[in-house]
């Protein structure tokens, strides 16, 4: 036992830096999962992030996790593959200024619990960047096209929310084309589009994001997988 250590010490010292090339294996290789980056097709307002992240958290625009390497014996000399996936977190440097960006929230298909502390959690956080405008939509997918129906929400509105149960934006199954959604998105110059829902939602909000590529809207389509059917490694 290291006494006057803390665990971080006692694992920095019982560890050893090493490049990933020491570590593959002959026949071993690497493959990154790319993601879309709307930075390749529209320009990037390149913002400083004012937030303070301690240490690295902060990330810069390539930074990766390579799946855990892994051998079951000396002689295990077989050739595998692993996955590289950009890492989410913070960025050092942002996409879209938030003094001119606008989101919208909207929650679909069944009540499970904890989609009032994600709402909250993430009002919170886009007004910390600065974000002025922060909407949440009522009814799922079909509010979507009824911009009149949305609510303004600000840390004041949410403060509480995580009391309550179900979702202060009622879900609901079933959207309208997603092309209505898209022009809908252009129309009220949404740039961040969080969509709280499972699989159909997601599948959804894949094909929204599609048909903003396809109209040339510049938005961020963000999905928040939630369930009540334990299947998030499904989604």
């Amino acid at each position: 036992e290291a006494h006057g250590s803390n665990a971080g010490d006692v694992l920095e010292a019982l560890s050893k830096e090493s490049s990933i090339n020491e570590v593959l294996q002959a026949g071993d290789t690497i493959r990154r999962l790319q993601v879309v980056n709307l930075g390749d097709d529209f320009p990037s307002a390149k913002v400083t992030n004012s937030l303070k992240f301690p240490g690295e958290m902060a990330m810069g625009p390539d930074s990766w996790s390579t799946q855990t390497l892994m051998r079951h014996n000396r002689r295990d000399d077989r050739g595998r593959n692993y996955l590289q996936l950009l890492r989410s977190g913070p960025r050092k440097t942002l996409h879209f200024d938030p003094a001119n960006s606008s989101a919208v929230i909207v929650t679909c298909g069944g009540l499970c619990p904890g989609l009032n502390s994600v709402i909250r959690e993430i009002v919170m956080t886009l007004t910390a960047y600065g974000v002025k405008n922060v909407f949440g939509c009522i009814g799922g997918y079909k509010g979507m096209v009824k911009p009149e129906t949305w609510m303004k929400l600000t840390p004041d509105v949410v403060q509480d929310i995580h009391k309550k149960g179900g979702t202060i934006l009622v879900s609901d199954r079933g959207n309208p084309p997603h092309m209505d959604i898209a022009k809908m998105l252009q129309e009220k110059n949404i740039k961040q589009y969080f969509v709280i829902g499972g699989d159909g939602t997601q599948a959804g909000a894949f094909e929204t994001f599609r048909c903003t590529k396809e109209i040339q809207h510049e938005v961020a389509v963000v999905g928040v997988p939630k369930t009540i059917d334990n299947d998030i490694p499904v989604l």
